[in-house]
């Protein structure tokens, strides 16, 4: 029992010297093991030998002459609390100092897993700093002090990545959160087990329980995920991508030709400071109102970077990216014109007939199977698309991309179109990344679900921080801001320079 009591103490003091009793149990069963019986007994017993040794140290170190305990039991709020005990002659905090702290951070990371949307890493991090430190203790590692507040606290619970969010969490929610859905190929599927297995690895204390297929299918659809469930398989699979039969996507893609390059330099930023300063200026109610709250948000975006999916009806699609182009200093990218441009540039170079291209894409479009020389054509071509972007980025160091007309990225999904997305997102989420942001033109038939190209979802970290809803109302009045801001807006009426390509 002595090894034991000392290796408790020890496990305390290196934790900052407080942690809930079931933390202090977790601990110990990780370090000895959980042998063959299931977490809830292995994890009963951890805590009955807890408190077998905390009761020996109290009684043994009590009746010893010159010695007193060196750990403390506190109960606070329904949580019992094992603390270090301030030595005598030591400056440390005592252990009521300690225990108080540690609720105090669990009264915050209540507030904190209560927030919709979820509050980020930097902001829990803040808010949890904030809590004021007993005198003598030293700063507790992002690693202490996030899983402390959760355990300290009557709803929250953390997650691997250092988040806090409620064990009461809504399926759909979780689903939406950890974007588990998310790259599920129609050919393969996912498993109901797989599928929140993934839910369970990002949110591992969600009081999940056992849902079923049907609860699952509707959370998913909740979530924005368009994933049903196949009976036969026992899989969940996303639909089809839309496309129409016996035709080719090379020649069903409208692109916008307003330009005479596929990627072009927006309007000058004076326009989106004449936007944020009206947002910024308003007064009272207005300045929560939706226009203002989301025009803030996509002109700190363009200042600091980072990946947004902008959501918008399809059936408000047309005109908007000319808007959004318009009104913000982001440099435009057509990205279907931009393939297509380096599609034909590189079938030239090969002698290769542009109906032989459509022919080979029609057949993938019937049968879902890419052939090997369409599969080797469209990842050079991907490879050339990198590079005019790796270009346009390097002439500045904030340059934000602003790409539209993506279909192809998700039609050619598997063959480079996920690994170019991914890769410019990752870039642009980097301090210092080229391009220093991406904004991605995201049309769908569900504005408020997670962000999708022609049914392939849109990876997104961070929750709503990466996504906004450009909402038919909220189109209208940033044409007429362009309109007073003395800028000739386009026109959202028709799109006279749109052509079919093929």
């Amino acid at each position: 029992m002595s090894a034991l009591r000392d290796e408790l103490v020890e496990t305390v003091r290196e934790a900052g010297r407080v942690m809930t009793a079931r933390q202090l149990a977790l601990e110990l069963r990780a370090r000895h093991g959980a042998g063959g019986d299931s977490a809830e007994r292995t994890e009963a017993t951890a805590l009955a030998v807890v408190r077998a040794a905390l009761a020996a140290e109290k009684l043994l170190n009590g009746n010893a002459k010159n010695h007193e305990p060196r750990l403390a039991a506190l109960r606070r709020r329904g949580r019992v609390l094992i603390a270090m005990e301030s030595l005598e002659g030591s400056d440390d905090p005592t252990s009521e100092e300690m225990a108080d702290y540690a609720i105090e951070l669990g009264e915050k990371a209540d507030v904190l897993a209560a927030a919709d949307p979820l509050a980020d890493r930097p902001a829990i991090l803040r808010d949890l700093r904030g809590v004021s430190l007993p005198k003598g203790m030293a700063p507790l590692p992002e690693s202490r002090i996030v899983p402390l507040a959760a355990a300290a606290s009557e709803t929250a619970a953390s997650s691997p990545r250092l988040e806090l969010y409620p064990r009461t969490l809504e399926l759909s929610r979780a689903l939406a959160l950890s974007q588990a859905a998310a790259g599920v190929r129609r050919e393969v599927g996912i498993s109901l087990e797989g599928l929140l297995s993934r839910v369970r690895s990002r949110f591992p204390d969600m009081r999940l329980g056992t849902p079923t297929y049907v609860e699952v299918e509707e959370a998913l659809k909740h979530a924005g995920f368009p994933l049903t469930y196949d009976t036969e398989t026992d899989r969940f699979r996303p639909p089809a991508p839309p496309a129409v039969s016996g035709t080719s996507w090379l020649t069903g893609t409208r692109v916008s030709l307003t330009t005479s390059s596929a990627t072009s330099v927006s309007r000058s930023a004076a326009t989106a400071s004449v936007l944020a300063e009206r947002a910024r200026t308003r007064a009272g109610r207005e300045r929560r109102e939706p226009w203002v709250l989301l025009t803030a948000k996509l002109d700190t975006a363009t200042r600091q970077g980072g990946f947004l999916a902008l959501n918008v009806d399809v059936r408000h699609l047309r005109g908007a990216a000319d808007l959004i182009a318009a009104a913000f200093p982001v440099t435009r990218v057509d990205l279907a014109g931009l393939f297509l441009a380096e599609f034909r540039g590189l079938a030239r170079e090969h002698g290769t007939a542009w109906d032989q291209v459509l022919g080979a894409d029609t057949r993938f479009t019937r049968t879902g199977e890419l052939p090997g020389g369409l599969r080797s054509y469209v990842s050079r071509v991907w490879s050339r698309v990198q590079a005019r972007l790796d270009a346009v980025a390097q002439k500045e160091s904030d340059t934000v991309l602003f790409g539209h007309t993506a279909g192809l990225l998700a039609h050619y999904y598997e063959a480079g179109g996920h690994d170019l997305l991914v890769g410019l997102q990752r870039s642009a989420r980097q301090p210092g990344g080229l391009p220093g942001g991406l904004w991605l033109l995201t049309p769908t038939r569900n504005p408020q679900g997670v962000p999708v190209l022609d049914g392939r979802t849109v990876e997104i970290t961070g929750g709503d921080a990466e996504r906004v809803v450009l909402t038919e109302s909220y189109l209208r009045k940033l044409e007429k801001e362009l309109e007073r801001a003395e800028e000739p807006a386009p026109s959202r009426s028709g799109d006279a320079g749109a052509t079919r390509l093929g």
